[in-house]
């Protein structure tokens, strides 16, 4: 796998800059590909974008269609971004992530289910009267999981990270490596970054896969099964990194198997114990 962290500016995007800037992920990505040595050509090649401010919305984008679909023909690879992809359920659109074969056809979807509160999508009712600060999406409703090769990939998109239980459902279904496509961007050259990163750490462990993490500005690295953090690319740089992942032996952990109940267990626990405590505090003395 090629992951691309192309430091793209969160604004001043006109058309000539973003086509300066969709050029130059291609150039890239296609100097790492010609580096290959001749056999591991042969072998199939998953190139990666980050979720960007780019806002590449493949559905509705003939020309984008063309543009990507032509880079995975020459090169023969397959490609995953993030898009912009249509609802036809309300009209609206899905975070999504895009897969594009060898073929230059779309292969893949995974449409982002855990949307940033406020940011990406407001509860009901306060949808009506309040915006969302980057738009109004549609939960995904799928755990789609993308075939990269032999293997199987489960997709995390930024914000998702955070949630154990997104990376269980993958492994469950048989995902071999989890892929995080995020951007972080607009937080700015601070703690963050590291700390979104730290995310990605626990659902390595939790699920005994490991996670490719492709930014846009950082922190871009490798997270072995184990947890250590492998080949991570300086932040608000532009970097390529060369994976390779195979298929796992479909061992499953502890969590994967059962869930978070240990930890609803240790809070049922200490609300009973916090509770007794009151109780007898409260005994009137004889």
């Amino acid at each position: 796998m090629i992951g691309l962290q192309p430091n793209v500016p969160m604004a001043g995007l006109d058309y000539a800059k973003y086509e300066q800037l969709r050029g130059r992920q291609i150039e890239l990505a296609e100097t790492e590909i010609n580096k290959l040595p001749t056999a591991d050509r042969q072998l199939p090649i998953l190139v990666i974008l980050p979720e960007s401010p780019m806002n590449f919305m493949y559905n509705d984008d003939r020309e984008f269609q063309q543009f990507i679909g032509d880079f995975a023909r020459r090169n023969n690879v397959s490609v995953l971004f993030n898009s912009a992809e249509p609802d036809a359920t309300n009209g609206k659109y899905f975070n999504s992530a895009v897969m594009v074969g060898p073929d230059g056809r779309e292969a893949a979807q995974y449409d982002k289910i855990f949307l940033l509160p406020f940011g990406e999508a407001v509860p009901s009712p306060l949808d009506r009267i309040v915006p969302g600060f980057v738009g109004n999406f549609s939960y995904g409703r799928e755990y789609d999981i993308l075939p990269v090769g032999d293997a199987k990939a489960g997709v995390m998109i930024c914000f998702e990270s955070h949630f154990g239980q997104l990376s269980r459902e993958y492994v469950a279904g048989g995902a071999d490596v989890l892929i995080e496509m995020t951007n972080d961007g607009y937080l700015g050259p601070t703690p963050v970054l590291r700390q979104h990163l730290a995310n990605a750490v626990f659902r390595a462990v939790e699920t005994n896969r490991p996670v490719l993490r492709v930014t846009n500005v950082g922190v871009t690295a490798y997270i072995t099964e184990n947890g250590q953090v492998l080949d991570a690319a300086p932040t608000y740089q532009e970097a390529t990194r060369v994976w390779s992942v195979s298929k796992s032996d479909g061992s499953q952990t502890f969590y994967v198997k059962y869930g978070d109940w240990f930890a609803w267990l240790c809070t049922v626990v200490t609300l009973g114990l916090v509770i007794l405590t009151f109780l007898q505090g409260r005994k009137p003395e004889l």
